[in-house]
């Protein structure tokens, strides 16, 4: 989606502030993901490029409190704001006869919330209240960055690793309380999904639910589906993904069950 700023005058710095704050707040309210593409900047016109969550996203009452108090103050100073698909950048949302659960998944240009099969969920369709939408794009942009230190393989790896691997870390704890905010909001179960990447091959479908230690693998496999997941409890709303390596047992204990 690409939003442009016309002004009828050249543009101001106190209006490029204003621009890039009305960008944060989109991206907090799950309007868009991650920051702006591209910005472009000529005289009375600044363009910029985002990944918009709808079609609809840019709709006056899909925004914020916050988001429309900048928007006034754009406007005050003769912003005139337009915009235009560029692409599809995401598929449009699927309709399942079987639709069972959602499941809270961090990616980084789409919502962070799918159905089952995979299809994308745009938080903007749920009755959820400002701090929620506030909260969801918190998590997401925590999540990534420790992601991003995870596979940086520095000396902050194992620390990242536990954050997104572990259902006692704070990323995990915060994720979890956002799903039960979803799961009310949509009246679906919502499952968070834990990451786990070191394992015991020979005790893969022996692994044990790491909240409350119950059997809880429903594949003695693993599937060629993301989506298709390995491990589901559903009194602890979590589900995981078969191990990746198995060469390393003390590592395999982070995001295992313990008493």
């Amino acid at each position: 989606m690409q939003i442009q700023y016309y002004f009828d005058k050249p543009v101001s710095s106190k209006a490029e502030d204003l621009i890039d704050e009305l960008q944060a707040a989109m991206c907090r309210n799950c309007q868009i993901y991650s920051s702006p593409v591209t910005t472009l900047k000529h005289e009375n016109l600044v363009v910029t490029s985002v990944y918009a969550a709808h079609e609809r996203a840019f709709e006056e009452e899909n925004f914020s409190a916050w988001g429309k108090e900048i928007l006034a103050k754009l406007r005050r100073l003769g912003c005139v704001l337009t915009f235009s698909l560029i692409s599809n950048l995401e598929e449009p949302e699927k309709t399942h006869n079987d639709l069972k659960y959602h499941v809270l998944f961090a990616r980084r240009y789409d919502s962070s919330l799918s159905d089952q099969h995979g299809a994308s969920i745009a938080l903007l369709n749920l009755p959820l209240s400002d701090q929620c939408k506030d909260q969801v794009s918190a998590w997401v942009a925590k999540y990534n960055a420790c992601d991003d230190l995870w596979l940086s393989l520095n000396e902050l790896e194992l620390s990242a690793y536990y954050q997104l691997a572990s259902v006692k870390s704070e990323l995990s704890i915060l994720g979890r309380t956002i799903c039960k905010e979803l799961e009310e909001a949509s009246n679906t179960p919502t499952y968070y999904y834990l990451f786990k990447y070191w394992g015991l091959k020979n005790l893969e479908t022996k692994r044990l639910c790491p909240g409350c230690g119950c059997s809880w693998c429903i594949s003695d496999n693993a599937q060629a589906d993301f989506f298709q997941f390995e491990f589901k409890c559903d009194r602890c709303r979590l589900v995981s993904s078969w191990s990746l390596d198995f060469t390393d047992k003390k590592k395999a204990r982070i995001g295992s069950w313990q008493k």
